[in-house]
């Protein structure tokens, strides 16, 4: 087994073991108390856990969840990657708008829920634009940083030998900011998906909008007033964000290969 095999080996049997002291702590502390409508048990999520996935509502919430932090993600990628590109190879772009991004950014996406009710109404279009403000951001930054942290001379080298503008921005350019971009996009991918539950805020009077993570908790929130299967809400929110994180991870990698 080469080193690398045995790291990996290493990490998989290392990753869940403090979940699971978590869980045991937690199932000794709770064993001897009295139920509470108030509080989460292990077993009563273990219950509400199967019970929800028996019935395809937790995996119909999570798939429409997904589909709405993609559709906000490649909004905020598409849109990013321009005016990064512009940021950093242009300095009049840069110091017009470096300012405003630099006061924006500071806003956290629930406060955009009641512009975005107003603006777009309650549905998909607000969910979506409230995704795309999280996600926008780091992929601005990283990917402007990247631009600006390029080395000229591989630039000036391609100019010498009369290669157009346009031809050095895709030969030159992009492949050089292509790790800063695989940042970008899993940071923003992060985000994007912490904000999902504040998003879905804003459809959560909409009927006609499918039913997402964030409207499925607070359901059980306002009607059943049982905390267990919000914590499986919460569990099947950070179990996905994982998966997602570990896919960006494995696409980056084969994007930039060359990159540690």
């Amino acid at each position: 087994m080469t080193r690398r095999h045995f790291a990996a080996v290493r990490q998989a049997v290392l990753a869940p073991v403090l979940p699971v002291l978590l869980v045991v702590v937690w199932y000794l502390a709770s064993r001897d108390s009295t139920p509470s409508s108030a509080y989460p048990y292990p077993a009563a999520i273990v219950r509400s856990g199967l019970r929800l996935l028996t019935d395809g509502e937790l995996l119909q919430a999570l798939a429409t969840s997904l589909i709405r932090v993609l559709l906000g993600f490649g909004i905020a990628l598409g849109l990013g990657l321009g005016l990064s590109l512009l940021m950093g190879r242009l300095r009049v772009v840069r110091e017009m708008f470096d300012p405003l991004i630099e006061s924006v950014r500071p806003i956290a996406p629930i406060a955009l829920v009641p512009l975005a009710i107003l603006w777009l109404g309650t549905g998909n279009a607000s969910a979506v634009s409230i995704i795309a403000y999280a996600a926008f951001f780091p992929i601005v930054l990283n990917v402007t940083a990247a631009v600006r942290d390029l080395d000229p001379s591989l630039v000036d080298v391609a100019r010498t030998f009369g290669v157009s503008e346009l031809t050095i921005l895709r030969q030159v350019v992009l492949p050089g900011v292509l790790p800063g971009v695989v940042v970008g996009a899993r940071l923003g991918m992060g985000l994007g998906w912490a904000s999902v539950i504040a998003a879905e805020l804003a459809v959560g009077s909409d009927v006609s909008a499918s039913v997402g993570i964030g409207q499925l908790m607070l359901t059980f929130y306002q009607y059943d007033a049982d905390p267990n299967p919000i914590v499986v809400c919460m569990i099947a929110v950070g179990l996905l964000g994982f998966a997602l994180d570990m896919l960006m991870r494995q696409t980056g990698r084969a994007l930039a290969p060359w990159h540690r």
